[in-house]
């Protein structure tokens, strides 16, 4: 089904092309939480000015258009700081698949529309599914001179698709393309709908709902944010490389999708384009291994670094019925894994991440899946999105630990996203006369593993981390692996890019002098030992 045809579900206020021209520029200081005011485009403010107004610390700019409707672009103010703002910085920029004058609240339209007749834009097609293309672009472009190699801004996306149109495949699109690279992003994907979203219906199968506000009159109810707009982001920031002290391009840009309904916007806070470091988008895909008293907590590193290199990460775990019951860790920017220990073997826990450059802490991220410790019983597992991967470890403590160790890593993975339980445990004891070694003396323990619906598994690699003691001093180009107690061949080259080949891709020995083994294998695959 379209979003064409599922807008005939509930009228749409519809409205020709309008332009509420308020006075000045609306670039000043206004009060901290004062009603959002827009000026459109037109003689009293052009896309120089735009641009201008965008500008911070170490850019300057120049060559600005605007491709559009008068009323699809222009200046806002009364956005507001701290809690309860509308939007979370006071003045800016704001881009329109609609009308920017019909973002002010409050918010008594669940589907405001305008409609302007205007053409797509090819940028924003080629973040779109195939097949699908975009309409009644909004596009302000310039060029712009940096004076270092690294530029950010801050913004926030709003829409009125949100939330019926949370999941539908396609939703209203923008970007910000800096040199042709889109740089709003999450996880890897476009900022959209459907990749930052409180679910749909409110409350179910959320992506990223730490990121997003909640505004739809009915879904639950009441709009408390003073917009017309039923849902937008928190603030979010765009960074990106650029060639410094050299001319770069900007490309701004919004549009509908599929057909010319329901308005979305992207405010863009003013003089945020500066070269000056910001603060590190969130980490993504926090996922805690728990084990005994203890997690080991996996992270994806944010999109942006904020135009600063991160230098650490703070891991925070907190039992949910207990919040002062809260542990903590830190690790160096180019770790993603981080043991917790100090846990209550018994109590349930999740674990959030923040990252830190030299502008400060990001927001956190999405907490975890709840886990709960419990003394080790040598069997692991973690939940996955199938669409944006994660990591298994396998770590067991006490008498569980013979020397071996090891990981299940598992890329994101093709088609529709999903939730897949992993599940892992060692077997065997090191030195023994198996069959899984193909009947010869074992090295270490052998790693078996699991997954609620392996059909949505395809490729996936295996590490295992022998030490030195089991290993015995060998060479690690002499190690047999074995899967089901069948000898792996190494992997070609070509294993290695396609197929559903299971094979040994690396043999390495640890700066421990134990031996780390990687195999490449399919989610199929249950079992396997060195």
């Amino acid at each position: 089904m379209t979003k064409g045809s599922s807008r005939l579900r509930r009228p749409v206020l519809t409205t020709l092309v309008t332009s509420a021209v308020l006075t000045g520029m609306l670039i000043g200081a206004p009060a901290a939480n004062a009603a959002v005011l827009t000026q459109d485009l037109g003689p009293g403010l052009t896309p120089t000015q735009l641009a201008a107004a965008l500008v911070g610390t170490g850019v300057t700019v120049s060559n600005a258009q605007f491709t559009g409707v008068n009323g699809a672009g222009g200046t806002f103010s009364g956005g507001g700081t701290g809690a309860g703002a509308t939007i979370g910085f006071d003045t800016g920029v704001i881009l329109s698949s609609g009308a920017i004058g019909s973002v002010p609240g409050p918010n008594t339209v669940d589907n405001i529309t305008t409609v302007n007749g205007q053409p797509g834009d090819a940028s924003l097609d080629s973040l779109l599914p195939a097949g699908e293309s975009s309409e009644d672009a909004a596009v302000l472009t310039f060029d712009f001179v940096p004076d270092a190699s690294s530029v950010s801004f801050k913004y926030v996306f709003s829409s009125d698709e949100y939330n019926e149109f949370v999941g539908q495949g396609f939703n209203d699109v923008f970007g910000f393309f800096v040199n042709g690279t889109n740089c709003a992003t999450v996880g890897g994907q476009p900022v959209s709908v459907d990749t930052i979203n409180g679910g749909n219906p409110f409350g179910t199968g959320a992506s990223n709902p730490s990121l997003y506000r909640n505004n739809d009159p009915n879904d639950p109810g009441p709009a408390t944010i003073d917009t017309q707009m039923d849902g937008l982001t928190t603030v979010l920031t765009c960074a990106a490389a650029v060639n410094a002290n050299q001319t770069n391009s900007m490309k701004l840009a919004i549009a509908d999708v599929g057909d010319d309904q329901y308005d979305s916007n992207v405010f863009i806070e003013a003089g945020s384009l500066t070269t000056e470091p910001q603060v590190p988008g969130a980490p993504t895909n926090v996922s805690a291994n728990p084990g005994d008293g203890s997690a080991t907590v996996s992270w994806t590193a944010p999109d942006s670094d904020g135009g600063s290199a991160i230098d650490g990460y703070t891991v925070t775990c907190t039992a949910t019925g207990n919040p002062s019951d809260t542990h903590s860790a830190s690790v160096g920017g180019a770790t993603i894994v981080a043991p917790v220990d100090g846990l209550t073997n018994g109590v349930e826990y999740t674990c959030s991440v923040t990252a830190h450059n030299t502008k400060g802490n990001s927001e956190p991220s999405e907490p975890s899946a709840p886990f709960t410790p419990a003394a080790s019983d040598g069997e692991f597992s973690t939940t996955i999105d199938t669409s944006a991967g994660g990591t298994l470890l396998i770590d067991p403590q006490g008498s569980d630990n013979l020397g071996t160790t090891g990981r299940i890593v598992i890329p994101p993975q093709p088609g529709p996203p999903s939730n897949v339980v992993v599940t892992a445990s060692l077997f065997g004891v090191p030195g023994e006369t198996d069959p899984t070694c193909g009947n010869n003396p074992c090295v270490g323990q052998g790693i078996e593993w699991g997954f609620s619906d392996p059909g949505a598994l395809g490729k996936l690699k295996v590490f295992f981390f022998e030490t030195a003691a089991l290993t015995g001093g060998a060479r690690p180009d002499t190690a047999k692996v074995y899967k089901d107690g069948a000898l792996l061949p190494n992997c070609k080259r070509d294993d290695q890019r396609a197929g559903p080949t299971t094979c040994v891709l690396k043999r390495l020995r640890t700066e421990q002098g134990g031996w780390k083994i990687v195999v490449r294998t399919i989610g199929e695959d249950p079992k396997g030992r060195i």
